[in-house]
């Protein structure tokens, strides 16, 4: 879950606004319509985050946040106080294959022999925009998978061998593929620019929607 911690000042707290309004809305209503600002708020936030994501990554929509959680139901006895609101993330690293990456060959300096140099063949990723990656002993390739019984093929990275821990990916020619993948949307959304466009649009437009949402109550009861 990505927190978003909201601080209020002046005329904009959720006491301050719902005091506006308590003659004419029960304490349930004003409860019920500061849950709807704070879903409604989260909801667009989204498309700030995924904005954000894709100016600061090579990431392609497939992989962008897409799921927002429910919010806390509100109730009278708690008050607009006592409301929280969340957003649900895909924590599954995503893959490679929907960053930029090119593939090339590098040359390689030996350690025990100065001066020399061997050729090796790699991929160049590159996650965060500006800043590719060589990583070797990586190729492109197309791997199988089914989707509702039909076989397709996508285009990724992959390599033979494994993860050890401390020493990164050991490449053994007589390992089968693995899917090389990157940061998951969660792990995204938590970069402090990201992060920080995403709850600087909740604190400026959260308490301006739950007044709209109150004043729509009102224009009913006007009605």
């Amino acid at each position: 879950m990505f927190k978003v911690n909201i601080t209020f000042e002046g005329k904009n707290t959720f006491a301050s606004i719902a005091k506006d309004f308590e003659k004419h809305l029960t304490p349930a209503m004003i409860s019920l319509k500061a849950s709807a600002a704070i879903n409604e708020t989260l909801k667009r936030s989204i498309p700030v985050a995924n904005k954000e994501i894709r100016a600061k990554y090579t990431l392609t929509n497939k992989g962008l946040i897409k799921k927002v959680a429910a919010i806390k139901k509100a109730n009278s006895k708690k008050g607009p106080g006592g409301l929280w609101g969340s957003v649900s993330l895909r924590t599954n690293p995503v893959d490679m294959g929907y960053f930029k990456y090119t593939t090339r060959t590098k040359n390689i300096k030996y350690k025990s022999r100065p001066g020399s140099y061997k050729r090796q063949e790699g991929v160049n990723v590159e996650i965060i925009k500006g800043r590719p990656v060589f990583m070797k002993h990586m190729f492109e390739t197309n791997l199988p998978y089914r989707k509702e019984g039909i076989e397709y093929a996508h285009t990724t990275i992959a390599g033979r061998g494994r993860y050890v821990r401390g020493r990164g990916f050991v490449p053994n020619p007589a390992m089968s593929l693995i899917k090389m993948r990157g940061p998951s949307p969660y792990a995204m959304l938590l970069n402090k620019d990201v992060g920080a466009k995403m709850s600087q649009y909740v604190q400026t437009n959260l308490p301006s929607r739950f007044r709209a949402l109150l004043q729509k109550e009102i224009d009913k009861i006007g009605k």
